[in-house]
């Protein structure tokens, strides 16, 4: 009896490909660039043809399992991220997850080169987090990973099998320093008269003040979007020596950068004089020269 079990698992999760004229659970890649942070997922894909109860059946309850076939999945990534607010840092990990009737645990080894069978150990040098399967989602014949929703500094990684839907939060770190030193400030803390020029989204040119302050890390201007509007402040990261972007944030959390880039030209004694504010096709937007 518990021979033919274990070759009903086998003929679900394994197949010998070395031997095999077709593969059974052909092998899947995806892939994903975060903000320069590059995640590929890659998997062989077992499809359910006509099974009943996969999980809880022949995939049992409490048992570590990899979310595919033959060779384990991998998981890669080439910077550190958080993985449901679990810091990883960036390598390659063979995949596991435990499977129960509540929330289930998923696992990252190192050893990475894996075959699903026997059951491997947990490992001691391992990442653990906890995630909330779907139980109910439409049911999905092949196994499948996907990135089905993406920000501008993380993701969703989904697993769908059956009627199981697992979501595996991913957050990468930004690409560029959120802070600006006090030193990198100071050639630019300034007032600066500003005119918008015509453009496709601006008809009418006009005239302001744009002054530059530094606090705790934080170089801001305040910005005026339309002719006689109020001022938005507006914080700017630098890009490299003398050019920055427009950042936006909620609280801490950086939402974008403007692709619009401020580029500053300085005196002999290294304070900006003037700036220009230049769209991604070099088209010219906004110039400032220098009043104080």
């Amino acid at each position: 009896m518990r021979l033919a079990f274990f070759m009903a698992f086998l003929g679900l999760f394994c197949f010998n490909e070395s031997t095999a004229q077709v593969s059974m659970s052909p092998r899947g890649t995806v892939s994903q660039i975060i903000d320069g942070t590059t995640i590929t997922v890659d998997y062989a894909r077992p499809r359910l043809r006509d099974r009943e109860k996969l999980f809880g059946g022949q995939i049992f309850w409490g048992h570590i399992w990899t979310p595919g076939a033959n060779d384990a999945t991998t998981i890669e990534f080439d910077k550190d991220i958080k993985i449901q607010d679990v810091p990883v840092p960036a390598g390659k990990y063979s995949m596991w997850m435990v499977h129960k009737k509540g929330d289930w645990e998923v696992i990252l080894d190192p050893k990475w080169d894996q075959f699903h069978w026997p059951e491997p150990k947990r490992p001691e040098d391992g990442y653990f987090f906890w995630v909330t399967p779907d139980t109910m989602a439409t049911p999905k014949e092949t196994l499948t990973f996907e990135f089905p929703r993406l920000e501008n500094f993380g993701a969703d990684l989904q697993m769908h099998f059956d009627t199981r839907l697992v979501t595996m939060n991913i957050k990468v770190p930004p690409s560029i320093d959120l802070v600006v030193t006090k030193e990198q400030a100071k050639p630019y803390l300034h007032t600066f008269k500003a005119t918008l020029l015509e453009t496709e989204w601006n008809k009418e040119p006009y005239d302001y003040d744009l002054n530059f302050t530094y606090d705790n890390g934080e170089l801001s201007a305040g910005i005026v979007w339309s002719k006689g509007a109020d001022a938005s402040p507006v914080r700017f990261l630098q890009k490299t020596d003398q050019v920055f972007y427009m950042a936006f944030f909620k609280g801490d959390e950086l939402l974008n950068t403007d692709d619009a880039l401020f580029e500053f030209m300085l005196d002999k004694d290294g304070m900006a004089e003037s700036f220009e504010w230049r769209s991604p096709e070099d088209e010219l937007m906004m110039g400032g020269v220098r009043t104080n």
